[in-house]
This record gives structure tokens, sequence and C-alpha cells, in this order.
């Protein structure tokens, strides 16, 4: 995985009072290294209480990609299986988080990653859904519980060596000489999240037995509205219409529309998806 483009990092605090301020305790450590890279970084420091404190500064990053910033987020507050928790105990779930990101991606071109320095952060992947665009092209963030303080290690490491390399493998390879007391750093790009939920999508629906059971629950709804087709005939129809299903899905969730260079981008993403396809139909 190579370097991500951005030229702006904002990292967004929502702690109670009495709680170490680790996003601010990173954001001074980063101001030398940034000061002392081969590279412009403007960092921007944002404090809020609750939800729609987090929803407004959402909505200055999107009013900024669309000037042309590329923004990197850095989130640092609690977290459950479920969201985000704010210094006061408001919480966003999961595809909230996605629906406020999702208008930033798209603006900032495909490129926004985002870090989650928070309890089960790397949950987001469960807001993620094909058939709507990508929340961001990467993100990072523990997989269950976690110390503060070790993370705050880890992305001390993280950031340090982004800046140093503008290469985001050695980032994450920094990672190799710190380990979580409990659970793990988990990273992963939007094209590693459309193979495997579109994998699973497969499996259920694009294997022979997901045919048919597609095909029987079709034929129950057309005969509730007084028509009949018989299920062999709607199995042949849903072969012949799913790659235009997983086209479909491949368009909305790359933002093809909006980003044109996204198709020739993850091509092969495409290409293996459809493939997968025509495999699952021949066992």
């Amino acid at each position: 995985m190579t370097f991500l483009r951005f030229n702006r990092l904002y990292v967004i605090e929502s702690l109670e009072a009495h709680e170490v301020p680790t996003g601010t305790i990173l954001f001074n450590y980063l101001q030398p290294v940034v000061e002392a890279a081969d590279f412009e970084l403007p960092m921007g420091l944002y404090a809020c209480q609750d939800a729609q404190g987090f929803r407004n500064i959402a909505a200055e990053v999107l009013a900024n990609s669309l000037d042309g910033h590329l923004p990197w987020i850095h989130i640092e507050c609690h977290g459950s299986e479920d969201g985000l928790i704010f210094a006061n105990g408001s919480e966003i779930g999961w595809p909230e988080l996605c629906d406020l990101l999702r208008p930033i991606n798209q603006a900032c071109g495909f490129q926004l990653f985002v870090a989650l320095a928070c309890c089960y952060g790397g949950g987001i992947v469960s807001g993620i859904d094909t058939g709507n665009g990508a929340p961001c092209l990467g993100l990072t963030g523990p997989s269950d519980e976690v110390d503060p303080g070790e993370l705050l290690g880890h992305f001390r490491d993280f950031y340090r060596e982004l800046i140093a390399t503008t290469d985001i493998g050695p980032a994450l390879r920094s990672w190799k000489s710190r380990s979580l007391s409990n659970g793990q750093m988990a990273t992963v790009t939007a094209e590693v999240w459309w193979r495997g939920l579109m994998s699973r999508y497969l499996a259920t629906h694009a294997s022979r037995a997901g045919v048919a059971a597609t095909a029987r629950r079709q034929r129950k709804i057309l005969a509730e509205e007084g028509k009949v087709e018989s299920v062999g005939a709607l199995k042949r129809k849903f072969i012949r219409r799913l790659p235009d299903v997983v086209d479909a899905r491949f368009e909305a969730y790359f933002m093809i529309d909006e980003v044109p260079a996204n198709a020739r981008r993850f091509e092969k993403a495409h290409a293996e998806v459809r493939a997968e396809v025509q495999a699952n139909l021949n066992r």
C-alpha cells in the first residue's frame, strides 16, 4: 500500500475534562514532526462535546474538501461495538458515521483516510454497504477495547513514520514493535471491503442454492400479485441479471459517476468479483 494523498490533518477530540486529552497530546507531538518534514501539512485540532458538534465538524471538513483540501481525519473519543461515544455520552452509530464521511470521500476524489482512536474503532466496517459509496479509501482502528496510552503510542509511531517517509507501508510496519494488550489494530481499504462484502453477497445469492431460493421468493411475491411464473424461468432471469447487479454495486460503491477515474483504478477488483459470479454458479 503506498502513500495516500492528503494535505490536511484533522484531529477531532471528544473526551471528558478529567480524562487524558490524548488527541491534544498527539497533536502537540506531531507539530515538530510536521515542521521537520519536507512538505507542508497544515493541521487542525477540533474539540467537540457531543454528536452534533461532531456533525458540525464533519460539515466543515466537507466544505473545505469541496474547496480542494484532501483531508486525513483522526478521531479521539470513546467507542462501542455500535459506534462513537462523545464526551457528554451522546452517540453516532457506524452507519451514520459512514453517511457523514461518504460525501467527504467523494469531494476529495476518493482519497479519504480515517484513523479511529477509540475502542472498537475497526467496527465501522459493519456500517458499510456495497449499495452505497464507500465512506473512505482506508481506515485504521482497534478491534476491541483498548488502553488509551497504548493507542497513543501506536499512533505516535504511525504518524512519525508516515510523515517522514510519505508512505503508509512503513507507517503500518512501525506497529510491529508494539502490541495491544487486548485485540489488535485493523487497517482496511475500500477495495478489501468491496471484495469481502461482495463475496458474502455472492455466496448467498449467486450459488445454485441461492439462485433457487431467490427464485422461489420471487415466485411467491408474483403469486401474491396474481402473476404466475415458473421457478426455472425466474432462475434464468436472475442469473442473466447477476453481472448487472455486480456492475451496479461497483459503480455505486466506488462512486464511478462522481469519480470516473475509479473505473480504471479499481478495475481488477471489479473483474475478480465478476469472475466469482461464474465460479459460484459452476459449483
